[in-house]
């Protein structure tokens, strides 16, 4: 089986999701905006681990807007609790698409989570109430998948396997200082989504 990569993983989502909400975070949130830059995307830093909390919160205030949670594997063991609470809310338009590369950091550290390769996500959404559980393991099975969903099906989860990318950071490559934009991104994202909603009805 063809590996499965973040960035090809992403080009799948955006061409699916075209006009709704995009969460990212982690990996996805140095992948995405570069595939889509004109889409509604709000990245969550540098509130890590709460990416579905606020997915929930925009799918809750636009029910009529498909939201799409791109979360990582060491993010949502920060927040476990979160699928208990998009469970009882059980939003329609929500799906929650876990990219699960078992690492931390991935692309600069790949530091590797607890339990690396032995945790059941799946398992967990599905014991937590999601309405759907999916475990995806290749382009193919994610573009079948995410296209046959139906728009208020949800909440919806998968776990989609994703290989780490290769970390980039070395000695001869030192982390350069985060910037201004990393931290403010959140807020500067979240009002141009509300704009965008804002201006448009379904």
């Amino acid at each position: 089986m063809k590996p499965l990569y973040c960035e090809e993983a992403c080009r799948i989502v955006a061409g699916i999701a075209q006009e709704d909400v995009l969460i990212i975070t982690m990996s996805t949130m140095k992948t995405l905006p570069g595939i889509a830059p004109n889409a509604n995307f709000v990245s969550c830093v540098p509130l890590m681990g709460g990416s579905a909390s606020l997915g929930l919160g925009v799918a809750a205030a636009r029910p009529d807007v498909r939201v799409w949670v791109l979360d990582g594997d060491a993010s949502l063991l920060m927040e476990l609790g979160s699928l208990v609470t998009v469970a009882e809310a059980m939003p329609k338009n929500f799906v929650h698409l876990l990219f699960n590369n078992s690492v931390q950091y991935g692309g600069t550290a790949n530091l590797a989570i607890p339990q690396a390769g032995k945790v059941d996500f799946c398992g967990m959404a599905r014991a937590a109430g999601y309405r759907r559980v999916m475990q995806i393991d290749s382009a193919e099975e994610l573009q079948s998948a995410l296209a046959a969903l139906p728009p208020d099906g949800g909440p919806v989860f998968a776990s989609v396997r994703v290989e780490p990318d290769a970390p980039y950071y070395s000695a001869a490559t030192p982390q350069r200082e985060i910037p201004d934009n990393q931290i403010t991104r959140m807020g500067d994202e979240a009002r141009r989504v509300r704009a965008v909603l804002a201006a448009t009805t379904r």
